[in-house]
């Protein structure tokens, strides 16, 4: 008998994490939205905003409310702030 892994996220709590879980969907989204923000200023910051609100969406059918901290994490990961000139 093998023993369980524990898939439990450190900062969300949630087996699987909530990133996995919703990981898919909000890159798909991220494609889309994208190609709209072409032109804005700070476009990964509007990116990352967009992102988080179909989460909370998706999730529990609000826009508005605290992202787990792996999702935000991961968004910050992927879509980063400019650097500073």
């Amino acid at each position: 008998m093998e023993p369980v892994r524990n898939n439990l996220c450190c900062w969300c709590g949630a087996t699987p994490c909530e990133w996995e879980n919703y990981a898919e969907e909000l890159w798909l989204a991220a494609g889309r939205v994208q190609r709209k923000l072409l032109r804005r200023k700070h476009r990964n910051r509007a990116l990352r905003q967009t992102l988080s609100r179909i989460y909370l969406y998706q999730k529990g059918g609000n826009l508005r409310g605290p992202i787990p901290r792996c999702v935000a994490k991961k968004l910050m990961e992927y879509w980063p702030d400019s650097p500073k000139v």
